[in-house]
């Protein structure tokens, strides 16, 4: 249970896996889209209702803006601007219609943030993606969807998982049979199980046309490192340390679980996962980071306090 809890070891067996024994990824693909739910329902177990206060909407509409108007904008500029191919375009779009990424409250946790805010911040992002996708999906994708395909997505990948982890929340309050560390070893293996799938089904791009996915390696590089580094220079000094956290993770993450399962269901081929394959190494290492240098006793948490 103790490997399977170090995200380092797990991610990285997994990537490892996916580049040398690539055989079984095309057997194991219908498991995509059922693991990301498990891992949808096993993360939204972190949200905890009893905290949300409706007068604290005034104070996460910063956060907000963060990650639904700039960090939004900033995927579909990218992606019109850089991306050539239509397939990596409509992911990076899609990624960038998703709401803030689940794992945010964990990293809160860890980064010593305001937890309260950043709860409030983290449901009120889900609430407006139930409008937001649906509408933008349209705009950008026109005719090659349909409003009833996608609000049938949103039920499966968003809803039922969020129905789903309310039973189970609910059950372990009556009869505490979930112990503490079950949900980070389920999204740990789920994580293992994404990886490997995507990059062994897409080993040929990989292997043999990776100079083709310059662009999407330096578009993620930029969303998370570089967007990082902005947030973290221009909120320096400016806000609390508890507070300047939850910018800068509220402005670079995403949920790419959603968005990954958006983006196979809405346009059913596996090479569309490439930049979540690229997305969830360079967000491991990005993740990483953050823990290394923002965490209690890290460089930049010295820094900002």
């Amino acid at each position: 249970m103790k490997i399977l809890k170090n995200t380092n070891i797990v991610f990285g067996v997994s990537i490892i896996l996916g580049f040398v024994l690539p055989g079984w990824a095309d057997s194991m693909k219908n498991l995509l889209v059922p693991t990301l739910m498990m891992m949808m329902t096993f993360s939204l177990l972190e949200f905890k209702f009893s905290e949300v206060e409706l007068n604290d909407i005034k104070t996460v509409l910063p956060l907000f803006a963060m990650n639904y108007l700039l960090l939004t904008g900033i995927h579909i500029i990218l992606a019109f601007t850089f991306i050539d191919n239509e397939l990596y375009r409509n992911a990076i779009l899609i990624l960038g219609l998703m709401p803030p990424a689940v794992g945010i409250i964990s990293m809160i946790y860890i980064l010593n943030g305001d937890i309260h805010i950043g709860f409030m911040a983290e449901i009120t992002g889900y609430a407006a993606s139930l409008l937001i996708i649906p509408v933008m999906s349209v705009v950008f994708f026109g005719e090659s969807v349909t409003m009833s395909k996608i609000f049938r997505i949103i039920i499966l990948v968003i809803i039922v998982p969020f129905i789903l982890s309310r039973i189970l929340t609910y059950l372990d309050n009556k009869y505490n049979f979930l112990k503490k560390d079950v949900s980070e070893v389920v999204v740990n293996l789920g994580y293992a199980i994404l990886f490997y799938i995507t990059i062994g089904i897409n080993i040929d791009v990989f292997l043999n046309k990776l100079f083709s996915l310059t662009n999407i390696i330096l578009i993620v590089l930029f969303l998370r490192f570089g967007l990082g580094a902005i947030f973290y220079f221009v909120f320096k000094n400016k806000i609390e340390k508890r507070k300047h956290v939850l910018y800068i993770l509220f402005g670079t993450f995403k949920n790419g679980s959603a968005g990954l399962a958006f983006t196979l269901l809405l346009f059913n081929d596996v090479q569309a996962a490439v930049p979540y394959a690229i997305l969830s190494i360079i967000s491991s290492l990005y993740i990483l980071f953050l823990k290394y240098t923002m965490s209690e006793g890290g460089k930049l948490a010295n820094k900002l306090t």
